[in-house]
């Protein structure tokens, strides 16, 4: 449970900053360099997973990766400016396809 919180946490900041830094010229970028952007979040994702995913990392980091990337540009019925509800986002939809319950 201590790895999921620290994941959670790392995923949440790294959520927030990305999106507090001029979302107009990211999400651009973004759409752009998906390609390379993907692999590299997932690899880093991947130490992280590897102890708290039954999945195997690799596929795991990449799944959450996308999560992540398609929550950027069109974040739906979130509020990505208020942590409660970052912190809800990423347990029950961005890490719930990869974590136990």
């Amino acid at each position: 449970m201590g790895g999921e919180r620290l994941l959670l946490g790392q995923i949440k900041d790294v959520l927030q900053r990305l999106l507090s830094s001029e979302p107009g010229r990211l999400v651009p970028s973004i759409a752009d360099e998906t390609s390379r952007i993907i692999p590299a979040i997932g690899r880093f994702l991947e130490p992280y997973l590897e102890r708290e995913s039954p999945v195997p990392a690799g596929p795991a980091g990449e799944y959450v990766a996308r999560m992540v990337l398609s929550l950027i540009g069109s974040p739906g019925r979130w509020d990505l400016d208020d942590p409660v509800q970052v912190e809800e986002l990423v347990r029950t939809e961005i890490l719930a396809g990869v974590l136990p319950r």
